[in-house]
């Protein structure tokens, strides 16, 4: 089975039952190992290099809610991606 990581960077004017709820909708229509979920909240990106300090080289897909903001974050991710030989998919695409 294929393994996967999700990120996910709360929204800034959402309840967090409402976060909640979307990742566990999310979870549920992956049809991979989920290896870890990592969150941030809106203007922080804590859990985005924490997940970068894993193995990434073991996932087949990474999850993100939304395109980031932040250019270097983006290349950052894009590089691992590249590098580890994992896709990144946004939730809009499952």
């Amino acid at each position: 089975m294929q393994k996967a990581v999700i990120y996910y960077q709360l929204e800034q004017n959402r309840e967090l039952d409402e976060e909640v709820k979307q990742i566990e909708s999310i979870i549920k229509k992956i049809d991979a190992e989920i290896l870890g979920v990592f969150v941030d909240l809106y203007d922080s990106n804590d859990e985005l290099i924490n997940m970068t300090t894993n193995d990434l080289s073991v996932i087949s897909y990474l999850y993100v809610n939304k395109p980031f903001v932040d250019e270097f974050n983006q290349k950052l991710l894009q590089e691992l991606s590249r590098q580890e030989q994992f896709d990144i998919k946004y939730f809009d695409d499952i």
